[in-house]
């Protein structure tokens, strides 16, 4: 038997950010509205304050989710969206 490596990983303190993540399936054929509508949301949320970052992913293929992500400060910056 041979020695495995284990590699560790520190795990930061909470600081109270939050995100929020939205999943959805998007109906075959209307991928190409649905990227543009999901962009303006991502856009319109760039002014809120307290806001760090977001994200689209688009699935890889199949049935999978496409995900909006949203990023806070704090968990009240993100009740006030």
């Amino acid at each position: 038997m041979t020695a495995v490596g284990i590699e560790h990983a520190t795990v930061p303190a909470d600081t109270g950010e939050v995100t929020l993540l939205t999943a959805g399936r998007v109906e075959p054929g209307y991928e190409a509205a649905f990227a543009p509508w999901a962009k303006g949301i991502l856009d319109s949320a760039a002014a809120f304050p307290g806001r760090l970052g977001h994200g689209l992913f688009r699935p890889s293929g199949g049935d999978a989710l496409w995900l909006l992500v949203h990023r806070f400060r704090e968990a009240e910056a993100c009740r006030a969206r």
